[in-house]
């Protein structure tokens, strides 16, 4: 017999779409374009870059490049790099837009959640300001009910805000998914997170099923948590070509890194794997209303 599932908790980031496709062809591109422009080497970018990185939180902050300070030497503390070096940001949005698609199957596999009656959740580490564009351009909004992720960088003034976005300020809020912030900073595992999901919602930990791509975070998780873990894991990406890149100026620590990369431990072992693609979680789980 299959479980009867209520609830499905979800990741994001190379569980619904292919964060990491999406991140090495952007910043590659923007890196590759900012070096043929200023003449500024590797060897003074990537630990500039990594720190600022850290700093932030995030491997993905929007004002990298404001922050440089290789590039503020050469053109001033509050320079303007839609002024200075158009072609960068340019390089960088169109490989960002070109490579930000959701995986084959997860749309219609949430959709066919949503039609059984079962709710929706995603959880994420990644920040709000990030992960809710992302959910906007892959007609994600409404879809998933409720959003859970981290706060953006408390270090971000209104004005730094007003001057990176390029649409209205009604892109960059969710207009039918529920969003809820978490503190900046916060990482998985942490089963407290999930258990709280739990309680709002209303679902006990057995009609619930959470997927994600990294056994050692997503998967201990959710079985330390006590729901049905499914491990995505046609989303790892930690043996990909181009990774090297991204754990060169990653915020996450050494530890983080050699963690994803260290064999499974029995605490880290799904109850079902996902080897092809999202949509494979209807052959282990039945989805149903939840019972109040």
């Amino acid at each position: 017999m299959k479980p009867k599932v209520a609830l499905l908790i979800t990741d994001l980031d190379d569980t619904i779409w292919h964060w990491f496709k999406m991140w090495h062809a952007s910043f590659s591109a923007q890196l590759k374009e900012l070096k043929k422009v200023t003449g500024i080497s590797d060897k003074v970018l990537i630990p500039e870059i990594k720190k600022i990185h850290e700093t932030h939180h995030t491997s993905e902050y929007a004002f990298l490049l404001q922050e440089l300070p290789s590039l503020r030497a050469r053109y001033g503390q509050n320079f303007d790099p839609k002024i200075e070096l158009p072609t960068v940001i340019q390089h960088f949005r169109r490989a960002r837009k070109e490579n930000t698609s959701l995986y084959p199957t997860v749309l219609a596999a949430l959709q066919a959640v949503r039609g059984r009656g079962a709710r929706i959740v995603a959880f994420t580490e990644s920040q709000r300001y990030y992960s809710i564009q992302r959910l906007k351009r892959c007609g994600l909004d409404g879809i998933v009910d409720v959003l859970y992720a981290t706060a953006e960088s408390e270090k971000l003034t209104a004005e730094q805000i007003a001057r990176g976005r390029t649409k209205d300020d009604s892109w960059y809020e969710l207009e039918r998914t529920k969003a809820i912030t978490l503190p900046l900073g916060l990482k998985k595992p942490n089963p407290k997170v999930l258990l709280d999901i739990l309680r709002d919602e209303g679902c006990s930990a057995g009609h619930a099923i959470y997927v994600g791509d990294v056994l050692s975070k997503d998967i201990a998780m959710a079985n330390e948590a006590g729901v049905h873990s499914a491990h995505a894991k046609y989303g790892e990406t930690h043996r990909q070509p181009g990774y090297e890149l991204l754990k060169e100026v990653t915020h996450w620590t050494a530890a983080d890194v050699q963690q994803q990369a260290e064999a499974t431990p029995k605490a880290h072992v799904p109850q079902f794997v996902l080897s092809k693609n999202f949509a494979q979680i209807f052959d282990f789980v039945t989805f149903q209303p939840l019972k109040t």
